[in-house]
């Protein structure tokens, strides 16, 4: 007697994408941002009633608007014009920082930072390390967002607020503005030191022949030999990348020169050449501002002198919403 043909089984179901562990994952990663979100929004709502200013507190807790009108609020005070022989002006200065590796940590990096920029005058930055003179000059320079306070760049006819300047703001101040002489030299591997030079002139709308004649000049006025100038600066001792990086930064002559210890690294005939190129600029109406630990080229380029002491707070941060720069 034949035997009843087997019944098929049903095909397994695969397994949920939900089920792989690498979703699984995600899935707690997005559980947890979303219980981060909910801890936000309680404080929201907390401090809702204490903050009847607040437009996104008052939206969020639902309550009811009984903010003052527009034409009640307290309107800020203008910020005042640039004086004719400023090129910037820096307005109580805030910069905060967030350092997650650390409890999370804040660090209070410039606070309180008031001072001037005029035409054909240096000021030096002066203060131990860590006072915050870099961080003064990349907050000038637009690499760091301000946390309070204000910058005001005077940019042809106009004047630029930094807390409100968009990128293409930015890039615009630094073609015509804005020239940053930073303390290490960035540029593309293989790329000569001659055309590093030239790039800021060509960039500009100057040809590459004269670009590349005036780098040539300078260089060689920095003590760079003509045999190394096609050679990149990648193979340069430490002082020859320097001179290469001051090269860069001056070739233009922009209105305003933000230096981040020029003369380290220098020997003292080249160091005098910096002070020179420095002077000159001043000559040409040029507003300065530079870190100086040398004292010797402090007190041959600067007019004024502003101490910065460093900013010892850390508040720990112990509760888990926020994150980034402040």
């Amino acid at each position: 007697m034949p035997s009843p043909p087997k019944k098929s089984l049903p095909p397994r179901p695969a397994p949920h994408l939900s089920q792989a562990p690498e979703n699984r994952l995600i899935e707690a990663i997005n559980l947890e941002i979303l219980c981060r979100e909910n801890m936000r929004l309680q404080k929201f709502k907390t401090q809702a009633l204490e903050s009847p200013a607040n437009p996104l507190a008052w939206a969020i807790a639902g309550a009811p608007d009984v903010r003052p009108s527009l034409s009640e609020a307290p309107r800020p005070a203008p910020m005042p014009a640039l004086a004719p022989s400023e090129m910037a002006r820096v307005v109580n200065l805030s910069k905060t920082f967030i350092l997650h590796l650390s409890g999370p940590a804040i660090l209070k990096a410039l606070e309180g930072i008031s001072l001037s920029l005029e035409r054909g005058k240096c000021l030096a930055l002066t203060g131990p390390s860590g006072a915050g003179k870099s961080s003064l000059l990349r907050c000038l320079h637009g690499n760091y967002l301000i946390s309070s306070g204000e910058i005001l760049v005077r940019d042809g006819e106009k004047t630029v607020a930094m807390s409100q300047a968009s990128a293409r703001d930015i890039l615009a101040l630094r073609l015509g503005t804005l020239s940053y002489v930073s303390q290490f030299l960035r540029v593309i591997p293989r790329v000569s030191a001659l055309d590093v030079v030239a790039e800021p002139l060509i960039e500009r709308g100057m040809g590459a022949p004269e670009a590349k004649r005036q780098a040539s000049e300078l260089l060689s006025r920095l003590h760079v030999p003509k045999r190394l100038q096609g050679l990149p600066p990648a193979t340069f001792s430490g002082g020859e990348r320097q001179r290469v990086n001051i090269a860069m930064g001056l070739i233009w002559p922009s209105p305003i020169l933000l230096l981040d210890e020029p003369t380290a690294s220098l020997d003292a005939a080249n160091k005098k050449v910096v002070i020179d190129l420095i002077n000159e600029a001043k000559g040409r109406g040029a507003a300065i501002i530079g870190v100086f630990h040398d004292r010797e080229a402090l007190s041959a380029v600067s007019d004024d002198v502003y101490k910065m002491n460093p900013k010892k707070e850390y508040g720990l941060k112990r509760s888990r919403e926020g994150t980034g720069e402040v």
